[in-house]
């Protein structure tokens, strides 16, 4: 169930790239500021960023794993601690 979610999650914020990448080249892309060109995919920058993308799947999974039986409010105070040391570096 989590996996689904979180693909759910990543596809839905695909199309709406290409929702946004399709509207910047229409009459109705001077709302956007310029234009939202999709990236090319090639397979040897993908191989080279492979490990750094399989090391953050496999931190997000152990991290929803751990947190998985944490009671809601401790998902609260995680979130502003975390909101309040990025502002703060």
């Amino acid at each position: 169930m989590i996996f689904a979610a979180q693909f759910i999650q990543l596809a839905i914020a695909v199309v709406l790239l290409h929702i946004v990448s399709f509207i910047s080249f229409t009459p109705f892309g001077s709302v956007i500021r310029g234009t939202v060109e999709l990236p090319t995919l090639e397979f040897q920058i993908g191989m080279k960023l492979m490990p750094l993308v399989s090391v953050g799947i496999v931190a997000l999974v152990f991290n929803t794993l751990c947190l998985r039986n944490v009671d809601a409010s401790f998902f609260q105070v995680r979130s502003v601690a975390l909101i309040s040391r990025g502002t703060c570096t």
